[in-house]
Protein backbone atom coordinates (compact mmCIF):
# COMPACT_ATOMS: atom_id res chain seq x y z
CA UNK A 1 0.00 0.00 0.00
CA UNK A 2 2.74 2.33 1.03
CA UNK A 3 4.51 1.57 -2.54
CA UNK A 4 1.80 2.58 -4.49
CA UNK A 5 1.07 5.68 -2.65
CA UNK A 6 4.89 6.67 -2.89
CA UNK A 7 4.41 5.59 -6.95
CA UNK A 8 1.33 8.15 -7.33
CA UNK A 9 2.97 11.06 -5.03
CA UNK A 10 6.20 10.36 -7.11
CA UNK A 11 4.36 10.63 -10.90
CA UNK A 12 2.29 13.37 -9.76
CA UNK A 13 5.51 15.20 -8.99
CA UNK A 14 7.35 14.39 -12.35
CA UNK A 15 4.02 15.21 -14.33
CA UNK A 16 4.08 18.87 -12.74
CA UNK A 17 7.44 19.14 -13.27
CA UNK A 18 7.25 18.05 -16.68
CA UNK A 19 4.28 20.32 -17.68
CA UNK A 20 6.83 23.23 -16.11
CA UNK A 21 9.49 22.10 -18.08
CA UNK A 22 7.98 21.69 -21.79
CA UNK A 23 6.14 25.50 -21.09
CA UNK A 24 9.71 26.79 -20.13
CA UNK A 25 11.15 24.97 -23.34
CA UNK A 26 8.52 26.96 -25.13
CA UNK A 27 9.00 30.00 -24.14
CA UNK A 28 12.96 29.53 -24.91
CA UNK A 29 12.41 28.30 -28.45
CA UNK A 30 9.93 31.23 -29.50
CA UNK A 31 12.99 33.84 -28.62
CA UNK A 32 15.35 31.25 -30.29
CA UNK A 33 13.02 31.17 -33.56
CA UNK A 34 13.79 34.87 -33.85
CA UNK A 35 17.13 34.00 -34.92
CA UNK A 36 16.65 31.18 -37.05
CA UNK A 37 17.17 32.82 -40.13
CA UNK A 38 20.69 33.58 -39.33
CA UNK A 39 21.58 30.06 -37.88
CA UNK A 40 24.92 28.67 -40.03
CA UNK A 41 25.47 25.44 -37.56
CA UNK A 42 23.29 23.49 -36.10
CA UNK A 43 24.93 23.61 -32.57
CA UNK A 44 23.77 27.46 -32.79
CA UNK A 45 20.06 26.05 -32.01
CA UNK A 46 20.75 23.17 -29.49
CA UNK A 47 18.39 22.97 -26.23
CA UNK A 48 17.92 20.54 -24.23
CA UNK A 49 14.36 20.21 -22.25
CA UNK A 50 14.06 16.21 -22.34
CA UNK A 51 16.06 15.31 -24.85
CA UNK A 52 20.15 14.02 -23.81
CA UNK A 53 22.27 16.76 -25.52
CA UNK A 54 20.76 19.64 -26.98
CA UNK A 55 18.91 17.41 -29.68
CA UNK A 56 15.53 19.13 -29.12
CA UNK A 57 16.55 22.61 -30.11
CA UNK A 58 17.85 21.04 -33.60
CA UNK A 59 15.15 19.20 -34.26
CA UNK A 60 13.04 22.49 -33.58
CA UNK A 61 15.07 24.33 -35.74
CA UNK A 62 14.63 21.41 -38.49
CA UNK A 63 11.09 20.89 -38.55
CA UNK A 64 10.97 25.02 -38.76
CA UNK A 65 12.95 25.39 -41.75
CA UNK A 66 10.62 22.58 -43.36
CA UNK A 67 7.86 24.01 -42.09
CA UNK A 68 6.64 21.05 -40.26
CA UNK A 69 5.16 23.41 -37.51
CA UNK A 70 1.74 21.25 -36.32
CA UNK A 71 1.42 18.02 -36.52
CA UNK A 72 4.70 15.61 -36.66
CA UNK A 73 4.68 11.71 -37.55
CA UNK A 74 7.87 10.08 -36.16
CA UNK A 75 9.37 6.99 -34.78
CA UNK A 76 12.19 7.08 -32.00
CA UNK A 77 14.11 3.29 -31.50
CA UNK A 78 15.76 3.47 -28.33
CA UNK A 79 14.37 5.48 -25.80
CA UNK A 80 14.88 3.32 -22.43
CA UNK A 81 11.76 4.61 -19.86
CA UNK A 82 10.98 7.86 -22.66
CA UNK A 83 12.08 10.72 -19.31
CA UNK A 84 15.04 11.93 -21.59
CA UNK A 85 14.50 11.17 -25.72
CA UNK A 86 14.63 13.03 -28.58
CA UNK A 87 10.59 13.12 -29.51
CA UNK A 88 9.57 13.57 -25.78
CA UNK A 89 9.39 17.01 -26.41
CA UNK A 90 7.40 16.49 -29.17
CA UNK A 91 4.69 15.04 -27.65
CA UNK A 92 4.20 17.33 -24.51
CA UNK A 93 3.78 20.57 -27.08
CA UNK A 94 2.71 19.05 -30.12
CA UNK A 95 -0.17 16.96 -32.24
CA UNK A 96 1.67 13.97 -33.19
CA UNK A 97 1.35 10.25 -34.32
CA UNK A 98 4.35 8.30 -32.77
CA UNK A 99 5.93 4.70 -32.57
CA UNK A 100 8.67 4.42 -29.86
CA UNK A 101 10.78 1.14 -29.01
CA UNK A 102 12.99 -0.09 -26.69
CA UNK A 103 14.05 -3.44 -25.27
CA UNK A 104 13.50 -2.10 -21.67
CA UNK A 105 10.26 -2.85 -19.86
CA UNK A 106 10.86 0.75 -18.74
CA UNK A 107 9.13 1.88 -21.32
CA UNK A 108 5.83 0.58 -20.63
CA UNK A 109 5.76 3.52 -17.82
CA UNK A 110 4.84 5.32 -20.96
CA UNK A 111 1.16 4.55 -21.26
CA UNK A 112 1.04 6.07 -17.34
CA UNK A 113 1.93 9.48 -18.91
CA UNK A 114 -0.78 12.00 -19.87
CA UNK A 115 1.09 12.48 -23.07
CA UNK A 116 0.11 8.54 -24.18
CA UNK A 117 -3.85 9.19 -23.92
CA UNK A 118 -3.24 12.82 -25.16
CA UNK A 119 -1.60 11.74 -28.30
CA UNK A 120 -1.91 8.94 -31.44
CA UNK A 121 0.95 7.73 -29.25
CA UNK A 122 2.02 4.07 -30.18
CA UNK A 123 4.82 1.99 -27.50
CA UNK A 124 6.70 -1.50 -28.09
CA UNK A 125 8.51 -3.20 -26.07
CA UNK A 126 11.14 -4.93 -28.84
CA UNK A 127 14.68 -6.38 -28.95
CA UNK A 128 15.39 -4.78 -32.37
CA UNK A 129 16.94 -6.33 -35.26
CA UNK A 130 17.64 -5.88 -38.45
CA UNK A 131 15.35 -9.21 -39.04
CA UNK A 132 12.59 -7.68 -37.10
CA UNK A 133 12.52 -4.02 -37.70
CA UNK A 134 10.39 -3.64 -40.87
CA UNK A 135 7.63 -6.21 -38.72
CA UNK A 136 7.81 -3.88 -36.01
CA UNK A 137 6.96 -0.73 -38.19
CA UNK A 138 4.56 -3.02 -40.05
CA UNK A 139 2.49 -3.94 -37.18
CA UNK A 140 1.80 -0.24 -35.95
CA UNK A 141 1.44 0.87 -39.68
CA UNK A 142 4.84 3.01 -39.57
CA UNK A 143 6.35 1.74 -42.81
CA UNK A 144 7.70 4.85 -44.94
CA UNK A 145 4.59 6.68 -43.75
CA UNK A 146 6.22 9.43 -40.86
CA UNK A 147 8.22 12.38 -40.96
CA UNK A 148 10.85 11.72 -38.65
CA UNK A 149 13.45 8.51 -37.08
CA UNK A 150 15.63 8.82 -34.65
CA UNK A 151 17.75 5.65 -34.24
CA UNK A 152 19.87 5.29 -31.09
CA UNK A 153 20.21 1.29 -29.86
CA UNK A 154 23.95 1.07 -28.72
CA UNK A 155 24.26 -1.45 -30.68
CA UNK A 156 23.71 -2.53 -34.33
CA UNK A 157 22.22 0.45 -35.85
CA UNK A 158 23.86 0.45 -38.94
CA UNK A 159 21.82 -3.06 -39.58
CA UNK A 160 18.34 -1.64 -38.39
CA UNK A 161 19.15 1.62 -40.57
CA UNK A 162 19.59 -0.72 -43.67
CA UNK A 163 16.16 -2.80 -43.54
CA UNK A 164 14.32 0.78 -43.10
CA UNK A 165 12.61 2.45 -45.97
CA UNK A 166 12.99 5.87 -46.20
CA UNK A 167 11.75 7.35 -49.32
CA UNK A 168 8.88 9.53 -47.67
CA UNK A 169 10.71 10.39 -44.62
CA UNK A 170 11.98 13.74 -44.19
CA UNK A 171 14.39 13.75 -41.14
CA UNK A 172 16.67 11.42 -39.55
CA UNK A 173 18.85 11.27 -36.57
CA UNK A 174 21.63 9.09 -36.19
CA UNK A 175 24.00 8.05 -33.10
CA UNK A 176 27.40 7.63 -34.12
CA UNK A 177 30.49 6.53 -32.22
CA UNK A 178 33.21 9.05 -32.58
CA UNK A 179 35.30 6.89 -30.99
CA UNK A 180 35.55 4.75 -34.73
CA UNK A 181 37.34 8.18 -35.98
CA UNK A 182 37.01 10.21 -38.72
CA UNK A 183 38.87 8.25 -41.59
CA UNK A 184 37.05 5.15 -42.07
CA UNK A 185 33.66 3.52 -42.58
CA UNK A 186 32.98 1.15 -40.09
CA UNK A 187 30.21 -0.68 -37.62
CA UNK A 188 30.01 -3.23 -35.14
CA UNK A 189 29.70 -6.36 -36.88
CA UNK A 190 25.30 -7.73 -37.36
CA UNK A 191 25.83 -10.07 -33.99
CA UNK A 192 22.54 -11.18 -33.09
CA UNK A 193 21.51 -10.49 -29.39
CA UNK A 194 24.22 -7.90 -29.13
CA UNK A 195 24.66 -6.36 -26.12
CA UNK A 196 27.46 -4.07 -25.61
CA UNK A 197 27.98 -4.75 -22.02
CA UNK A 198 28.84 -8.32 -22.75
CA UNK A 199 31.76 -6.91 -25.05
CA UNK A 200 32.61 -2.82 -23.66
CA UNK A 201 30.13 0.08 -23.42
CA UNK A 202 32.59 1.71 -26.13
CA UNK A 203 31.85 -0.63 -28.16
CA UNK A 204 28.32 0.06 -30.20
CA UNK A 205 27.14 1.71 -33.86
CA UNK A 206 28.84 2.90 -36.81
CA UNK A 207 31.27 5.44 -37.24
CA UNK A 208 29.94 9.14 -38.57
CA UNK A 209 32.03 8.11 -42.53
CA UNK A 210 29.65 5.24 -42.48
CA UNK A 211 26.39 6.84 -41.45
CA UNK A 212 26.90 9.39 -43.68
CA UNK A 213 27.67 6.89 -46.70
CA UNK A 214 24.92 5.10 -45.85
CA UNK A 215 21.99 7.62 -45.74
CA UNK A 216 23.59 9.32 -48.99
CA UNK A 217 22.46 5.81 -50.53
CA UNK A 218 19.11 6.72 -48.99
CA UNK A 219 18.39 9.87 -50.74
CA UNK A 220 19.87 12.34 -47.54
CA UNK A 221 22.66 14.78 -47.19
CA UNK A 222 24.05 15.30 -43.42
CA UNK A 223 23.38 18.68 -42.43
CA UNK A 224 25.38 18.53 -38.97
CA UNK A 225 26.01 16.98 -35.53
CA UNK A 226 25.68 18.25 -32.23
CA UNK A 227 27.95 19.67 -30.55
CA UNK A 228 29.02 16.90 -27.77
CA UNK A 229 29.36 14.54 -31.63
CA UNK A 230 27.28 11.64 -30.87
CA UNK A 231 24.16 12.58 -32.85
CA UNK A 232 24.02 13.22 -36.51
CA UNK A 233 21.58 14.63 -38.40
CA UNK A 234 20.16 14.34 -42.04
CA UNK A 235 17.90 15.46 -44.28
CA UNK A 236 15.89 14.34 -47.46
CA UNK A 237 17.65 15.66 -50.51
CA UNK A 238 14.27 16.80 -51.63
CA UNK A 239 14.59 19.21 -48.73
CA UNK A 240 18.09 19.84 -48.74
CA UNK A 241 17.76 23.29 -50.55
CA UNK A 242 16.49 24.74 -47.38
CA UNK A 243 19.62 23.96 -45.41
CA UNK A 244 21.85 25.34 -47.78
CA UNK A 245 23.15 28.30 -45.77
CA UNK A 246 24.18 25.57 -42.83
CA UNK A 247 27.80 25.32 -42.17
CA UNK A 248 29.75 21.58 -41.76
CA UNK A 249 32.18 21.33 -39.36
CA UNK A 250 35.34 19.19 -40.90
CA UNK A 251 34.74 15.89 -40.15
CA UNK A 252 37.89 15.32 -37.30
CA UNK A 253 35.84 17.99 -35.32
CA UNK A 254 32.50 16.07 -35.55
CA UNK A 255 34.37 13.22 -34.34
CA UNK A 256 36.29 14.89 -31.35
CA UNK A 257 35.74 12.44 -28.31
CA UNK A 258 33.51 14.86 -25.94
CA UNK A 259 32.08 12.50 -23.45
CA UNK A 260 33.03 8.79 -21.98
CA UNK A 261 30.52 6.21 -21.85
CA UNK A 262 32.53 4.65 -18.72
CA UNK A 263 33.62 7.87 -16.74
CA UNK A 264 36.54 7.32 -14.52
CA UNK A 265 38.56 9.07 -11.77
CA UNK A 266 41.58 8.24 -13.65
CA UNK A 267 42.35 10.94 -16.04
CA UNK A 268 44.57 8.54 -17.95
CA UNK A 269 41.83 6.07 -18.34
CA UNK A 270 39.71 9.07 -19.72
CA UNK A 271 41.69 8.88 -22.89
CA UNK A 272 40.66 7.61 -26.51
CA UNK A 273 43.93 5.63 -26.43
CA UNK A 274 43.16 4.16 -23.26
CA UNK A 275 39.33 2.71 -24.27
CA UNK A 276 41.07 1.71 -28.00
CA UNK A 277 43.51 -0.54 -26.33
CA UNK A 278 40.92 -1.80 -23.73
CA UNK A 279 38.76 -3.00 -26.96
CA UNK A 280 41.76 -3.87 -29.38
CA UNK A 281 40.65 -7.39 -29.70
CA UNK A 282 37.06 -6.49 -30.74
CA UNK A 283 35.63 -6.67 -34.14
CA UNK A 284 34.66 -3.78 -36.95
CA UNK A 285 33.78 -4.18 -40.08
CA UNK A 286 35.58 -1.55 -42.74
CA UNK A 287 32.24 -1.40 -45.17
CA UNK A 288 34.47 -0.59 -48.27
CA UNK A 289 36.46 -3.57 -48.12
CA UNK A 290 34.04 -5.65 -46.54
CA UNK A 291 36.58 -7.60 -44.33
CA UNK A 292 36.68 -7.67 -40.72
CA UNK A 293 39.46 -6.15 -38.56
CA UNK A 294 40.60 -6.55 -34.75
CA UNK A 295 40.22 -2.44 -33.44
CA UNK A 296 44.14 -3.47 -32.87
CA UNK A 297 45.06 -2.75 -36.65
CA UNK A 298 42.83 0.14 -37.29
CA UNK A 299 44.45 3.87 -37.09
CA UNK A 300 41.80 5.10 -35.16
Amino acid sequence: MFNKILTKINYNIKKFLNYNKALVGQGTLLLKRKKYENIKKLQETELKIFSQNGEDGIIDFILNKIQLNIKVNFVEIGVGDYEESNTRFLTETRLIRGLIVDSSSEINFVKSRNFYWKNNLYVSKSIVSSENINQILNKYNFSNNYDLLSLDIDGIDYWVLEKITLEKVKVVILEYNPMFGSNLKLTIPNINNFKRLDYHKSYYGMSLRAAIQIMENKGFSFIGNNSICCNAFFINKKLKHLFNGIILDKIEDSTQLNFFENKSNSYQKNTKDFIIREMQDLDLLDLEKRNIIKIKNLDL
